[in-house]
């Protein structure tokens, strides 16, 4: 499964509200410098560029774009094969002995072809495979007397290799989502994680100093920035 968001608000909240924390740093940072040897101005400038570069990773809306645009497709693909299926059917029909037609739409992948029909893929890819293999195997017979065209087994294979080419970039979009999803989360995890320790320095060292120490407490700066977020913010 992808990482699990820590932070407890939306991705572009945690952008403004991490940059809020690191410039709030930036004005103390005297002070932050007397508690920890590794505060200095290089400090917020590379934890300001891990927020610039986790913003800038596909959000949700982009890394479903292609998938979506891809499943529409294969959809499409899928009723070309299913049709052309339909007509083997027919001519298969017209071909063959009446006693013997049970066996042979069997042959041809029949008892696939309601999965296949249901958007089952992989069921699909098994139909248009027995489909082939019956076209090749029993073309004399599926042709004689010009029962069916010559063009159709082109056409239909043609479809075949379509629809297995979009199911295999279908596959890919679909690990490729999985992917930016969980590497967008960590990003954002690791943000926040530092965030965190930055927040809880600041108010030890601000314990006295109300103002400053509600600079440094997460709810209360999520709280001042809340208002100006979308309601339709990503978390992933």
């Amino acid at each position: 499964m992808p990482s699990k968001p820590r932070y407890h608000c939306t991705q572009t909240q945690l952008v403004t509200l991490a940059t809020t924390g690191w410039g709030n740093y930036l004005r103390q940072l005297p002070a932050f410098a007397t508690l920890r040897g590794y505060y200095t101005q290089e400090l917020a400038t590379q934890a300001l560029a891990a927020i610039d570069a986790a913003n800038a990773l596909p959000d949700s809306q982009v890394r479903s774009a292609q998938l979506q645009v891809l499943h529409i497709q294969l959809q499409q693909q899928a009723s070309h094969c299913l049709s052309h299926w339909q007509q083997l059917k027919r001519y298969i029909l017209t071909s063959f002995p009446t006693d013997t037609l049970r066996f042979r739409l069997s042959e041809a992948g029949a008892a696939r072809y309601a999965k296949a029909q249901n958007h089952n893929w992989q069921q699909l890819q098994s139909l248009n495979t027995s489909a082939a293999n019956f076209l090749v195997t029993h073309s004399a017979t599926l042709s004689a007397g010009q029962n069916m065209p010559a063009s159709f087994a082109t056409s239909y294979q043609a479809h075949i290799a379509t629809f297995d080419t979009l199911f295999i970039a279908f596959i890919g979009a679909e690990q490729a989502a999985y992917n930016a999803t969980h590497t967008k989360i960590a990003a954002f995890n690791s943000i926040y994680a530092s965030l965190i320790t930055l927040f809880a320095d600041g108010q030890a060292l601000f314990k006295n100093q109300t103002g400053l120490r509600r600079q440094f407490t997460f709810t209360h700066v999520l709280a001042l920035i809340t208002t100006h977020s979308s309601p339709q913010d990503s978390h992933s």
